[in-house]
């Protein structure tokens, strides 16, 4: 067994050997690669360390102290692994992954599971041609700030994400500056957004899906990710997405668009020492 643990004085060699592992399936690893690059070239992950025995490799991040941390590698660990795993991230506030490495990980930290999240990450290499979309997808501009931070803001609360604590004011900044997020127009109205913060490896993940309450159920979303999708495969080879498992009306829109799903992953929360 052998631990490259990230270190701050040297993220670089940290990333190119993540990197090795990553590129060989940049669907599956476009969470954490993206992540990783992130915080990497900003302040630093909160823990991460890559994982190595008998040849295969499992990489671990814990982006921030009261986030789950993420793990990618082969779905069968040995007693060796997990052990170091644990011995490593003794704190992580839960653990997302496949939905094998949950099921043979989670047990081991000894901690009650307070939340679980079923999801399934999809693929997509190119849109079903049959399907056809209404409306107009733009760039938010600076002019659309405001409202940007509102959906943002609903959005995180609507799949728990609030609990990153994040500032919506600077995230509405960093996707408008990056031309990262997208309104779908319908009749010159907003109806809603969708947003792709992640491209690595040749892939771009589709997220930041959102449609307010008082535009659902007219196939706004339906729309919103195709022509997104349609948008992001004219320079990517592939666009991803995650769906939670419990959304079966979501999944149904990414399905019939073409995205087939890849991989089952869960997310589970720990429940925090007092």
């Amino acid at each position: 067994m052998k631990i490259f643990p990230y270190d701050a004085n040297d993220p670089a060699a940290f990333l190119d050997r993540a990197e090795e592992s990553w590129s060989t399936d940049p669907v599956f690893n476009n969470l954490q690669w993206a992540l990783s690059l992130r915080f990497c070239q900003e302040a630093g992950p909160y823990a991460a360390a890559i994982f190595e025995e008998a040849g295969n490799r499992w990489i671990g991040l814990q982006t921030v102290a009261k986030r789950p941390m993420i793990l990618n590698g082969p779905d069968e660990l040995s007693e060796g692994v997990v052990r170091a795993i644990l011995d490593y991230f003794p704190a992580s506030a839960g653990l997302t992954a496949s939905k094998s490495i949950v099921a043979q990980l989670a047990p081991a930290w000894g901690k009650q599971i307070v939340d679980t999240v079923p999801m399934y990450l999809y693929e997509l290499s190119a849109l079903d041609p049959t399907v056809k979309f209404e409306g107009q997808l733009r760039q938010v501009g600076q002019n659309d700030r405001e409202r940007l931070v509102q959906w943002i803001e609903k959005f995180a609360i609507a799949i728990n994400e609030r609990l990153i604590g994040r500032n919506y004011r600077e995230e509405a900044d960093k996707m408008i500056a990056g031309g990262q997020i997208w309104f779908l127009e319908i009749n010159g109205q907003v109806v809603s957004m969708a947003g792709s913060t992640r491209s690595v490896g040749g892939v771009a993940c589709v997220n930041y899906v959102y449609t307010p309450e008082e535009s659902r159920g007219r196939g706004f979303a339906s729309s919103n990710v195709g022509l997104l999708s349609e948008y992001l495969l004219r320079s990517h080879q592939k666009t991803c997405l995650y769906a939670e498992e419990g959304y079966p009306a979501s999944n149904r829109v990414y399905q019939k668009l073409g995205y087939e799903i890849v991989s089952r992953v869960v997310e589970v929360d720990f429940k925090q020492d007092s």
